[in-house]
């Protein structure tokens, strides 16, 4: 099994659970990848075999669906089973980079991950959120979104090697790609949504923007 750990370049608590996590998955292929104007400050997660930072300076100040677009490149590349993110993986706390990276690839998302147990199709996968907890079974590929948990530990020296790439070397124009990733994101996320439908699959043609 090959698992992608997506860190924002703070590298916070809800990151560190991701590659705890990805840490206690017996043989798995871990690569790690942090996308933003400055590299990810941790050395490397033990037990990474390859590490990959993509730095380009117009990450400062882009919208968060533009370093989702370069992830979501960089995931296509490495083909992995599963991407396990921090909750809030976009270094500003807003929650929306995960599930971009997810729309990007057409890949399965959950959020709220406390617990994984891959098999050999699908992870089981455990939730959790206040006092609720629940069991779902996702099938591969699949990015899940890690909650910040006190025991998740630290960065260590990785082993792999690590290598620094800018958007230019994901054949990605950063003017074409923010373009891009912010009509998305007026198209997707800020177009009015359907307050009464006919039935289930009427709403979701609606979410689409498709005609019933």
């Amino acid at each position: 099994m090959k698992i992608l750990l997506c860190l924002e370049p703070e590298a916070g608590r809800a990151s560190q659970t991701a590659a705890r996590l990805a840490r206690g998955v017996a043989g798995a292929q871990i690569v790690w990848i942090s996308v933003g104007a400055q590299p990810c400050r941790l050395s490397a997660f033990a037990g990474a075999h390859e590490q990959i930072d993509v730095v380009d300076p117009a990450l400062s100040t882009a919208h968060p669906m533009l370093a989702a677009v370069a992830a979501a490149t960089l995931v296509r590349r490495e083909a992995p089973d599963l991407v396990l993110t921090g909750v809030r993986s976009d270094g500003r706390g807003l929650g929306l980079f995960p599930a971009a990276v997810a729309a990007t690839l057409n890949w399965h998302f959950v959020a709220q991950v406390a617990d994984i147990a891959p098999a050999a199709t699908l992870a089981e996968v455990l939730v959790e959120a206040a006092s609720s907890r629940a069991e779902v079974k996702v099938p591969y590929p699949a990015v899940l979104a890690c909650v910040p948990q006190a025991d998740a530990g630290g960065g260590a020296p990785g082993d792999g090697p690590r290598k620094q790439l800018t958007l230019a070397d994901l054949e990605l124009d950063s003017k074409g790609a923010w373009r891009r990733s912010t009509d998305w994101f007026t198209e997707r996320v800020q177009a009015p949504k359907p307050t009464m439908v006919r039935s289930p699959a009427a709403f979701w043609a609606a979410m689409d923007g498709k005609k019933p």
